[in-house]
């Protein structure tokens, strides 16, 4: 398990280079068996490890030069995908993250899944939060290829996709999404969720002021 303590990561940053490549692929790729979890008070806190993910924020942003204004405006320098998963599976987790300011504007797959591109996976996805990702095809929020994700307790806000699936888009994808909110999100169709050759389960789900 990996414990990520508050703040904003972005993944163009790394070590060799901590200001930022401005690489527009640049992407969190999600490893195999892995454990991410954010909400960590971090180094500096009296307790390291107090974990509270509403009060310590771990943010994935793809606004690499911090410049985005309101409804998607200064976003064409933005990462494609925030997160993908290729061919990972459900001992891969993510829980505890705002996901935010992706912008996939490119052809083809990097048209899908502003906030995270997911291909043949079956990850599990917990206590994240999608805001203000975009897709100039489907799924602003997260697109799904072929992927049969758990998903519990995330919420979906203020997601836009220019073709269908402002908050999610499923394509041969079966997810399980469990205690979910879908609520602002803005598409051509599907503003919360929409599904070509799936069957996705919803349980306890809401969607609320989703526009298409």
């Amino acid at each position: 398990t990996i414990c990520v303590a508050q703040g904003v990561y972005k993944p163009d940053r790394t070590s060799a280079n901590p200001s930022g490549s401005r690489d527009r692929n640049a992407t969190f790729n999600l490893v195999n068996g892995t454990a991410l979890c954010g909400g960590y008070a971090g180094i500096g806190a009296p307790d390291p490890y107090a974990r509270d993910i509403a009060q310590y924020k771990s943010i994935l942003s793809g606004d690499f030069n911090g410049d985005d204004g309101f409804n998607f405006t200064k976003y064409a320098d933005n990462s494609i995908h925030v997160i993908t998963t290729n061919n990972t599976d459900a001992a891969t987790l993510l829980d505890g993250f705002i996901i935010v300011a992706g912008n996939a504007d490119g052809l083809n797959k990097e048209a899908c899944g502003g906030g995270m591109y997911s291909l043949s996976s079956s990850i599990t996805l917990s206590n994240c939060i999608f805001f203000q990702n975009s897709a100039n095809s489907l799924g602003g929020g997260i697109s799904n290829e072929k992927s049969n994700s758990s998903i519990i307790n995330c919420t979906f806000r203020n997601n836009n996709s220019h073709v269908g699936g402002g908050g999610m888009y499923n394509w041969y994808s079966n997810p399980t999404l469990t205690n979910c909110d879908f609520a602002g999100n803005t598409a051509k169709e599907g503003a919360g969720i929409k599904n070509y050759e799936c069957s996705p389960s919803l349980i306890n789900c809401n969607f609320s002021e989703n526009s298409a």
